[in-house]
């Protein structure tokens, strides 16, 4: 899966990609995160349904399952700014993907 990324062997970042909503990607995401034995907080990027603002959402991936009672919205802020850099780059890498969000064009044009 190309829009997982470890960051950290407790902190783990998962993309949302155009037209494939990260709720419905949860087996995946934790077939992916057993592979390597992985335990600790997700967070899950929603800029391309969300916009940037707001855009993080967390949880916790108890080492079997992603406890979906953690499932929180986290501010920007409260992101480390590392993860937030390295998303931002990754969206300008990509900007074809930027094209079927949820980004208005201002947004696109920080990111680009």
């Amino acid at each position: 899966m190309n829009n997982l990324k470890l960051v950290s062997n407790s902190l783990a970042v998962v993309t949302e990609m155009p037209h494939k909503p990260i709720m419905n990607q949860f087996k995946k995401i934790t077939e992916e995160l057993l592979l390597v034995h992985f335990r600790g907080v997700v967070l899950f990027d929603l800029a391309i349904s969300k916009g940037l603002e707001e855009r993080f959402v967390q949880a916790i991936f108890d080492g079997t399952k992603i406890n979906r009672n953690t499932l929180v919205q986290i501010n920007n802020s409260k992101v480390p700014t590392k993860v937030l850099k390295t998303q931002n780059t990754f969206f300008a890498k990509n900007s074809s993907l930027l094209k079927s969000s949820m980004l208005t064009s201002s947004e696109i044009e920080q990111l680009v």
